[in-house]
């Protein structure tokens, strides 16, 4: 049920966000495959808007192989995107994080001041060729959803044997929620649109 409710936030933050295209990868595409020059201009709008950072700093130990990760926003991205965050120069994956207490469990890595969540209910417009893929850049106070009653949401569980089934063979589940996401700030949120490498 919380993971359809998260989608159609996703949709809205989708839907209404502003938008900044890839332009300097070399797919041929419009927009392109993301780059790192994409993903500073994502930061620097979210810098120039002064929109608050999420995610604490993870402080560096002496561990092998390991690197410090800045305080950061959240970027929310499609599973399809991993190996497009991956070629990016600043990249450090969770693995390679001085600490694990802070990852997220869906948390991909990191690049520069973002640490990129990935969800295969990611944004992708497949009714454009080749798929569009919306990678929201989040700031603290972007979004905020909530349900419209205190009764928000249910969960309805028919048992075996409710009604007048003959063999007692059948047995529901379903959920019903009054619910409502929005932007609450676009200034502290941006949709970087890319297509894949």
């Amino acid at each position: 049920m919380w993971g359809m409710l998260d989608k159609v936030t996703r949709d809205t933050l989708t839907a209404t966000a502003s938008i900044i295209q890839c332009s300097n990868g070399v797919n041929g595409n419009t927009p392109t495959e993301v780059t790192q020059d994409d993903a500073e201009l994502a930061l620097d709008y979210l810098y120039q808007n002064d929109a608050e950072k999420m995610a604490p700093v993870i402080e560096g130990v002496n561990r092998f192989g390991t690197a410090p990760i800045d305080e950061s926003y959240w970027v929310l991205s499609d599973t399809d995107m991993r190996s497009d965050w991956k070629a990016l120069e600043s990249f450090i994956p969770t693995s390679q994080y001085p600490g694990q207490t802070a990852v997220l469990q869906a948390e991909f890595g990191a690049i520069d001041e973002a640490r990129i969540v990935l969800s295969s209910q990611g944004g992708v417009d497949t009714t454009t060729s080749p798929a569009t893929y919306h990678n929201l850049f989040i700031g603290s106070g972007f979004y905020a959803h909530s349900g419209i009653d205190e009764v928000a949401a249910e969960i309805i569980i028919k048992e075996l044997g409710q009604g007048e089934d003959y063999l007692n063979q059948r047995q529901t589940m379903g959920f019903k929620a009054f619910f409502g996401a929005l932007i609450l700030d676009d200034n502290f949120g941006v949709n970087l649109q890319s297509t894949l490498a």
